[in-house]
């Protein structure tokens, strides 16, 4: 499958942040990402197992940008769905909501929910980067990440790498 990734390539339009793909490399280590407490609001707490319900922030594990998003940037390839990038400072559209059955787990299936906007993290094979849509540039053959407020089975994520803590 995809994995959700960044590197330190900046979007060339909307935001000029840092952009946020998917890859299909297992072994690029564009795609780890730390599960921190929300900015404001109720917090989660580190080392504890994430419930489902809860507002995380992921941080970049590479590039120390966090998941953002916010309303009136359109994403790079499908204007109807709203941009996704790594930000530096740190504000509520950073905070994401987990949607799941009990607790996030290895390999259960999970829905990330933009907090400010209700936008679900979404990706597909239809969205990806090419020479036609974006000539020679560094992320040809990526899929665009972006939110969605439609949920479907392209708004699905599934972690299967990282240390998962213990449900309490």
């Amino acid at each position: 499958g995809y994995r959700l990734h960044s590197h330190a390539i900046n979007w060339g339009s909307g935001s000029t942040q840092q952009s946020v793909t998917c890859i299909e490399n297992p072994a690029d280590s564009g795609g780890y990402w730390k599960v921190v407490e929300s900015h404001g609001g109720k917090p989660y707490v580190q080392g504890r197992a994430v419930r489902c319900g809860q507002v995380i922030r992921l941080l970049h594990s590479k590039t120390g940008k966090w998941l953002h998003s916010h309303k009136g940037v359109s994403a790079a390839l499908s204007k109807q769905h709203q941009e996704i990038s790594g930000f530096t400072g740190a504000d509520s559209g950073d905070n994401w909501r987990v949607e799941c059955d009990g607790y996030w787990s290895r390999d259960g299936r999970v829905k990330v929910v933009h907090a400010d906007t209700g936008t679900y993290l979404h990706s597909d094979q239809g969205a990806r980067f090419t020479q036609a849509n974006c000539p020679n540039c560094p992320i040809v053959g990526q899929q665009q990440v972006a939110g969605t407020h439609e949920p479907s089975d392209n708004t699905w994520w599934v972690t299967n790498e990282g240390i998962f803590m213990p449900q309490q």
